[in-house]
């Protein structure tokens, strides 16, 4: 995609639909807004442009243009049908509102970007054309003058990846979710290009491992109070994922590598996470020097920890009565979580591996196992601290 248009008219656009979502009940924020280049002309789609009561809102509100799905829709603005600069209807769509603006379309293409970020930028500029191009899928460089910015968007090939996965295992996934997913996706690969933040590269796989195993996992969060400790957090998994699909989740990520930790700011701060904190450092040396405070975590989690009983010895000081646990293990340490944290099973003094003893002296106990299905031998396990 690549296109010019003029800074005046895409920035009165673009604080127009911002504007519309202010005003909004039921979309107090904009998150992303969409971009499509083709023709003669930018559109602007600002919430998600795929539910079917849209359609029958512009239906109504324009009955001489029917339209069956929001792509013929977009048509209808593409042919001309729709006055440039002015929104799809008179009257507010429910979930979405669209502006036009010419532009000088050179490739066509679309992303979605971070309403606030796009904004932040074309208001910054000054002179009066911008040159947009996106790159790599996912990333749309802004030239205007001596300036340029690049962005990172969701690109709608992944989205729709993405989905896809997410309905083949049956989970529940908003649009918004599959797009910071997208984004989050996109930071993970130029990263890996440099530095080892995971080793796995194959993008469906990735997406299997990283975003659905979580998702499958939040069965296990139900009931749980709301913050969240992810110890050891490598890529931020599983913390980012599960405060992706729950943002009203507190989120506070360890991570001892530096350019991990770096690595997460910078999708926290590329999603637009609010309550989502990065502590640069070794778990066990936050939790001796205070850092982490006592009785505050209501789920300690980890995908890759090295001693899963280290773990949750160490962090049952600093969780609430009650609090969960939720881990991704193999079939070895189910097996040994089976034998040491299952309800009535032997002190492990009794026993010959005396390892798992500081999760036993702390109480924790098995609570539900998960199956991951995709997976060979893997499991999501939540274990619980006793309530008093």
């Amino acid at each position: 995609m690549k296109f010019v248009v003029s800074q005046e008219s895409l920035l009165g656009e673009l604080q127009f639909l911002q504007e519309v979502a202010e005003k909004k009940k039921t979309v107090p924020i904009l998150s992303n807004i969409f971009l499509r280049a083709e023709g003669d002309f930018l559109i602007l789609v600002a919430g998600e442009p795929a539910h079917a009561r849209d359609v029958e809102n512009w239906n109504k509100q324009h009955p001489e243009l029917p339209a069956k799905t929001f792509e013929e829709v977009l048509a209808h603005i593409d042919a001309g049908n729709v006055k440039l600069g002015g929104e799809v209807s008179e009257t507010e769509i429910e979930s979405e509102s669209v502006r036009v603006v010419e532009a000088q379309v050179k490739e066509p293409g679309e992303i979605a970007i971070s309403a606030k970020k796009i904004i932040e930028v074309v208001r910054s500029l000054t002179d009066e054309k911008i040159s947009f191009a996106l790159t790599d899928g996912s990333w749309l460089e802004i030239t205007c003058g001596n300036s340029f910015f690049c962005l990172v968007g969701a690109a709608t090939v992944i989205v729709e990846e993405i989905s896809q996965i997410f309905n083949k295992h049956r989970l529940p996934l908003e649009t918004v979710q599959a797009q910071k997913f997208a984004v989050y996706l996109a930071l993970l690969e130029r990263w890996n290009a440099a530095i080892n933040i995971t080793s796995i590269r194959d993008r469906h796989i990735a997406i299997e491992r990283h975003f659905a195993e979580p998702a499958m996992a939040m069965s296990l969060l139900g009931g749980a109070g709301p913050n969240i400790l992810c110890a050891g957090s490598g890529g931020g998994f599983p913390g980012l994922p599960f405060k992706i699909l729950d943002a009203g989740r507190e989120c506070l990520l360890v991570e001892a590598n530096n350019k991990k930790a770096s690595f997460m700011r910078e999708v926290v701060d590329a999603l637009e996470l609010e309550d989502a904190r990065v502590i640069e450092g070794r778990f066990e040396e936050k939790l001796a020097c205070g850092e982490l405070e006592p009785a505050s975590v209501h789920v300690l989690t980890s995908r890759a920890w090295t001693g899963w009983s280290g773990l949750l010895g160490l962090g049952s000081s600093l969780m609430v009565p009650g609090g969960r646990a939720i881990i991704f293990v193999g079939e070895e340490t189910l097996r040994a979580l089976r034998r040491y944290l299952s309800a009535g099973a032997l002190d492990v003094r009794a026993t010959p591996d005396p390892e798992w003893g500081p999760a036993v002296h702390a109480g924790w106990t098995i609570r539900r196992i998960l199956n991951l299905p995709h997976l060979d031998n893997g499991y999501a396990v939540s274990l619980e601290i006793p309530q008093d």
